[in-house]
Order: structure tokens, then sequence, then C-alpha cells
């Protein structure tokens, strides 16, 4: 039973890395200008990145300091979702098997 819940923690976490990931790609790719919010398919996938994936980056972003048109917060969810992956991966899974 335990094993079941973990896999499933472990699913959405790795669905959380790769909105974690895109969150990343959109933000470097519009810093950079070679994206524009004014497009609408860029504005689609930016507005459901951001609702699904604020609630994380908002209290990470006071931790890191202003870099100017890169946000950095979502690297660093990033690292810390591949992270806790790692562990959990590392530690509690074969405790559970």
């Amino acid at each position: 039973m335990w094993l079941t819940f973990v896999l499933a923690v472990d699913w959405v976490l790795a669905i959380y890395t790769w909105l974690a990931f895109a969150v990343m790609v959109l933000v470097w790719l519009k810093g950079f200008k070679l994206v524009d919010d004014k497009t609408r398919g860029v504005a689609v996938i930016d507005k459901y990145l951001k609702l699904l994936t604020e609630p994380l980056l908002r209290p990470l972003r006071p931790i890191l300091p202003k870099t100017g048109i890169i946000d950095g917060s979502p690297f660093l969810l990033l690292l810390i979702l591949m992270w806790v992956r790692y562990l959990m991966a590392l530690y509690l899974i074969p405790r559970l098997t």
C-alpha cells in the first residue's frame, strides 16, 4: 500500500519536473526575445504553465537574487524536484519493495 502511494507521489513529481522544465525553457525564450507574449499560442501556454507551477515557484523567487530578464526560480524548482525524486528512488522505494 505504501509503495503504491510513493509511486503515485513520484509520478506527480515527474509531471511537475516536466512542467518546471517547460517553464524554464519558456522563460529563457521570452528573456532572450525569441518568442513574444503577443503570440496567441505562447500566451496560452504561458498562462496554463503559470497556473500550474506558480504555487511552487512563488516561494522560491525571494531566495534567488534579481538577475534582470531571466527568472532562475524554474531552474531551482527543477533541481529540487529532481533531488527529491532521486532521494525517493535511492532510499524510500527500495525499502518498501
